[in-house]
């Protein structure tokens, strides 16, 4: 790498150099996206149809400038967060789980089954079961990837993403058949669950926030205060970052590796059941909406920590609900899938500064410097 730099009058030039101490890389992306995220949008106020103030005023309306924008932020985050979580758990151990989508539909699966079979058990008695049921299908789903990556070292990028498949074929065939409605009624979709069991919001002034997200919200924080106090978050670390050194210090490295896995799993599986009981009311295709795709930025951007994914699964909500505002100006509703490969890229740039700065060096130092960083960089 050849570093690129200006020289001005006075003997001095910017160079780019290696910092002795990594910053604190998810800030850096995070700073990165957002500082992105204003640009794309000052950008589209001129690329659109119509006035920039109107563009502007529908951005805002639509999205945190109303309760009607933040009632459904609030309720698109819910699956964001969940399965940013079932993501950046087995991600800290450097695995990638892309098999949210179906773990997420066969939660849904087994909540669906529980609540048809126990149909006359009382809500309070019947929703923690359908949850728990969502739970451990959605780990079950993810074992068998688990155990090939490492018993066989078969890459659970494959076997998570294939297993996606399988679960969507599974969907259709008990939402159209054992427990299916009229087709003609509207999509791929069973009969409704019980009364019971459908959650309603909680009213914070006059915003309705899902009682389901609450959950997950508490959930979040849970698993942050879990990794700064147990001792298997600390042996997750010390595998995630060194293997080798972990086995030499007798730690069960494929033991947690199976276990975080499940651990991913079991919380996509619990998204399910929430989507379930507080939003389609219904086992079908509605469920998910390439969910798991989305999980995988937030994971990635939030460097597997329990806040990142907190804070960018209300962005990445925020954008979903901005996009369908900005369909009156002739938006595509594909720009957001757009914006999330720049914002993968844009994290890829924080990650840049993290470890990269400019400073001013003399002149004569700087033939120097640019051989130095070469050679980190090569």
């Amino acid at each position: 790498m050849t570093p690129v730099s200006v020289q001005p009058a006075g003997g001095r030039r910017w160079q780019l150099q290696r910092r002795s101490e990594p910053g604190n890389v998810q800030r850096f992306r995070l700073g990165a996206v957002l500082i992105g995220l204003v640009l794309v949008i000052v950008a589209g106020a001129f690329a659109v149809d119509g006035a920039p103030n109107d563009y502007f005023l529908t951005l805002w309306n639509g999205t945190f400038g109303s309760t009607i924008g933040l009632d459904a932020i609030l309720l698109q985050m819910l699956p964001f967060l969940l399965l940013g979580l079932a993501v950046a758990l087995p991600y800290r151990l450097g695995l990638w789980n892309v098999g949210g989508d179906g773990q997420l539909l066969m939660g849904a699966w087994a909540a669906t089954g529980i609540a048809f079979v126990l149909s006359s058990w009382p809500g309070w008695a019947l929703l923690p079961a359908m949850f728990v049921a969502g739970a451990v299908v959605g780990a079950l789903w993810i074992l068998v990837p688990a155990l090939a990556r490492t018993r066989l070292g078969v890459s659970e990028i494959a076997s998570t993403l294939m297993l996606n498949f399988v679960a969507v074929f599974w969907m259709t065939y008990w939402a159209t058949k054992p427990w299916g409605e009229n087709l003609s009624a509207g999509g791929i979709k069973s009969e409704p669950i019980p009364a019971q069991v459908m959650v309603g919001y909680v009213t914070l002034g006059q915003i309705s926030v899902p009682i389901t997200l609450l959950g997950a919200i508490a959930l979040a924080l849970g698993l942050w205060v879990w990794s700064k106090k147990s001792r298997f978050a600390y042996e997750v670390e010390i595998v995630g970052s060194n293997p080798e050194a972990a086995r030499y210090a007798g730690m069960p490295v494929n033991r947690r590796i199976v276990q975080m896995m499940l651990i991913g799993g079991a919380i996509a599986g619990l998204a399910g059941a929430m989507e379930l009981v507080n939003v389609t009311h219904r086992y079908g295709s509605s469920l998910t909406n390439n969910y798991g795709y989305s999980a995988f930025v937030i994971a990635v951007l939030a460097a597997g920590r329990e806040a990142g994914v907190l804070l960018l699964a209300l962005l990445l909500a925020a954008m979903g609900v901005a996009t369908n505002a900005l369909l009156v100006f002739g938006v595509s509703s594909d720009l957001l899938f757009a914006t999330f490969g720049l914002i993968l890229l844009l994290g890829a740039l924080g990650d840049g500064l993290a470890r990269f700065q400019l400073v001013r060096v003399p002149a004569r130092s700087a033939g120097r410097a640019d051989a130095a960083v070469t050679q980190e960089t090569s």
